[in-house]
């Protein structure tokens, strides 16, 4: 989460309008057990990095059907 937009996996598109980030969730130990995420959370940052402009989702991954769209 505390990286740059270059090579980060969390990065979902990137356009003039911004950046969308999908950020990965689950129970406590989630990624050291190895099981898959649960929850999502979806936020387009302002073009400058500096503000998110939108949350997208923030919850259940079932519920949320991301876009097919080029980073």
């Amino acid at each position: 989460m505390y990286q740059g937009i270059a090579n980060n996996p969390c990065l979902a598109q990137r356009d003039a309008s911004g950046f969308i980030f999908h950020f990965p969730g689950g129970q406590p130990g989630w990624q050291e057990s190895g099981t898959p995420p649960t929850q999502v959370t979806v936020l387009r940052v302002s073009p400058d990095g500096r503000a998110i402009t939108q949350t997208i989702h923030n919850g259940p991954l079932s519920q949320y059907s991301a876009p097919t769209q080029q980073r």
